[in-house]
Parts: structure tokens; C-alpha cells; sequence
């Protein structure tokens, strides 16, 4: 409502999300689901949160693990012949009070928004929409991954919707 985006619209960018990610999770033989999902099977997924999620919009429950060994820059030929290097990291917390106030906006994720603002600044970021060439971004809701678009600074504000169906963030 805030930005103006239909329930049709945003249902379709939503669907378009959870059928991406799906496509993703066929490409690595290590995900959790490794099978593609047509879109209409998603659209026709049953809803278990009116009027938005569905099945199809929200995370596997599952138990997993990452790993990524750090070390310096002048150590990291040791390990790997072609390194990544990390430019910048930032953490930002909160209290959690947001989710106990009535005026909490939830069309953004603040923490994300301020972490990732003072990591590009670090980085010499000046447009990640334009300068990041990977961005691997998790979270149990379709929504919620449109909303990082946005508070990312990868779609504009109230935008992410958008790229969500334009295909922007597919591989």
C-alpha cells in the first residue's frame, strides 16, 4: 500500500522470487530442494498466511551450515590459486523493539540498510546495483527478499517488486 503496488503485482513478483530461487536450487547439487518449480505450480500453491504467503513463499525447515575460512590477503594464495578478497564487513544489531512498536516500518530492514551502507562506503561503493557482480541474499519470505533488494540499495526504493519481475536478480 505504502508505495502503491497492487496485491496481483506483488503476488507475481513474490511467485517470480520463489520460482528463481528454485532455479538456483536445481543448479546446486547440495541444496535442499534440487528441483525446478514451474511458476503456475507456485502460483497455485496453497496460502497458509493470508493474503500473502503461500507454501511457496516461505523457507524449507531444515538444518544446514556455511563456512568460509578468512585469512589475510597476503596468506590467501596459500589456499586458493584465484581468492576472493573482501573489501568491507559491517554487523549492525538491533534491540528488537520494532516488532513491539505500532510504527515500525516493516517496508525495510534498517539493520541491513545502515550495515550495508557503511560496508560500501569502506568499499568505495558508490551504486551496488551497478557494481556488485554477485549478492547472495537469504531469508525464509519471498517478501522479505524483495524488501532486501531495497534496503540493500540494489532496486529503488519501493522498486524491488519491479526488478523481482523483470528478472534482475536472475542468474
Amino acid at each position: 500500500e505504502k508505495y502503491g503496488v497492487s496485491y496481483e503485482d506483488m503476488r507475481e513478483a513474490m511467485a517470480k522470487v520463489s520460482w528463481k530461487n528454485h532455479h538456483n536450487g536445481a543448479l546446486n547439487p547440495k541444496a535442499l530442494y534440487r528441483k525446478e518449480t514451474p511458476i503456475e505450480q507456485i502460483r497455485k500453491s496453497p496460502m497458509i498466511c493470508e493474503p500473502y504467503l503461500s507454501i511457496m513463499d516461505c523457507s524449507g525447515v531444515s538444518d544446514g551450515a556455511a563456512c568460509a575460512i578468512l585469512t589475510s590477503a597476503e596468506n590467501a594464495h596459500n589456499y586458493k590459486s584465484e581468492p576472493m578478497y573482501i573489501k568491507a564487513a559491517e554487523i549492525v544489531a538491533s534491540s528488537g523493539v520494532g516488532m513491539f512498536e505500532t510504527s515500525y516500518d516493516y517496508t525495510t530492514v534498517l539493520e541491513a540498510e545502515v550495515a550495508s551502507q557503511r560496508a560500501y562506503e569502506k568499499a568505495g561503493i558508490t551504486d551496488p546495483s551497478e557494481q556488485l557482480d554477485l549478492v547472495e541474499l537469504h531469508d525464509c519470505f519471498t517478501i522479505t527478499e524483495i524488501v532486501l533488494y531495497e534496503a540493500l540499495g540494489l532496486s529503488k526504493r519501493g522498486e524491488g517488486w519491479k526488478d523481482a519481475l523483470a528478472g534482475k536478480y536472475e542468474i
